[in-house]
């Protein structure tokens, strides 16, 4: 095992893996420091290493929406292949878990993408630089995993394993992409996939899905990344809202949402997130300054409560970077003023606290 988790295990003593049947595969993966990883700092520290490990929380960062190749593969040509993460890869290694929605399948032979096609491939050597990056898990519930099929779908997610990395998601039916099941420090996430954009996204199925995930894991945290929504568009619509309340009324915990390209409101249902879109991370749409900006969130888990910091980036030339601090202030209170108003000083504040 290699690349982002390998890295991130570092920090403990050992990995356990599992296959097990639900709607697909779904793989569970436990790792960060164990309670007693290093007695003779807690000795020193007067703090038994229990206790300092309890304290801690599981911590989870989502990003956006990611596409490597037309104009970003020409740019890493140009500047190395590492250039769309040169600037924000200390951010997602900074995780237990980093989180991402990848647009496209992953290859052997993938073709260059043409600057103005939306049929989107990517060579195989992409599949590592996600994880040297810091990525962990990837959505493939989404209008694009399947841009090349079937078998170039699961060649993704074989190639995607074979560094270390997690995938989940499918781009034809809510159930079909099983769900990653992932043990940090005290705390277990179960992480689904689902595509809304397609006619064949039946909510029903959905519901019963996220249903099942619930009783199957009954203890863990459930975060549904899913596809939806309206292209472009700062407000989520009414079929959006439709989805995200069924879902948490099924037992998902939290929504995060993508496929408009631009970031949209945070709703807080029934004590549940939902982000509706976070908008671009890694994509070559330059027209807007919309497009250009997007939305990265961290999750902190501890046994009460979960909060969420918000982390806007700009984008630039496919090039992510957290935005500065007198930046990040008018953006964040731009974002509160298109959701609830009984959030808007959270939000314009960047940070949610919910309790569990």
């Amino acid at each position: 095992m290699n690349g982002s988790l390998m890295h991130k295990t570092l920090l403990g003593l050992g990995i356990s893996l599992f296959l097990a049947a639900a709607g697909g595969t779904a793989l569970e993966i436990r790792y960060g420091r164990t309670p007693a990883a290093d007695p003779l700092a807690a000795a020193i520290s007067g703090i038994p290493a229990a206790r300092e490990e309890a304290k801690e929380p599981a911590t989870v960062l989502f990003t956006g929406d990611i596409m490597l190749g037309r104009y970003v593969h020409t740019l890493s040509e140009m500047y190395g292949a590492d250039y769309p993460f040169r600037k924000i890869s200390a951010e997602l290694r900074a995780h237990d878990l980093t989180v991402g929605n990848l647009e496209g399948p992953v290859f052997a032979g993938a073709p260059e993408t043409p600057i103005n096609s939306v049929s989107f491939s990517f060579l195989p050597e992409k599949a590592r630089l996600l994880a040297e990056a810091g990525f962990d898990a990837l959505n493939l519930g989404n209008n694009h995993t399947y841009d090349h099929g079937r078998s170039k779908y699961e060649e993704t997610k074989a190639l995607l394993s074979a560094e270390g990395l997690l995938s989940f998601g499918h781009a034809l039916y809510a159930d079909a992409g099983g769900a990653a099941s992932v043990g940090i420090r005290n705390e277990r996430l179960a992480l689904v996939g689902m595509n809304a954009t397609y006619p064949s996204f039946v909510l029903e199925d959905a519901e019963e899905f996220v249903r099942k995930i619930r009783s199957e894991e009954p203890e863990a945290f459930l975060a549904v990344n899913i596809h939806w929504g309206e292209e472009y568009q700062k407000k989520s619509n009414a079929r959006q809202r439709e989805i995200a309340h069924a879902l948490a009324d099924a037992g998902a915990d939290l929504l995060v949402g993508h496929h408009p390209h631009v970031a949209q409101e945070i709703e807080v249902y029934r004590g549940k997130a939902i982000f509706y879109s976070l908008g671009n991370f890694i994509f070559d749409q330059y027209a807007s300054a919309d497009t250009k900006e997007g939305l990265l969130v961290r999750m902190s888990l501890t046994p009460g409560e979960v909060r969420y910091e918000l982390l806007p980036a700009d984008l630039g030339r496919s090039q992510p970077e957290l935005m500065p601090e007198d930046k990040k202030t008018a953006w964040l209170s731009e974002l509160a003023r298109r959701g609830e108003q009984v959030l808007e000083s959270q939000v314009g504040a960047g940070s949610l606290r919910l309790l569990r």
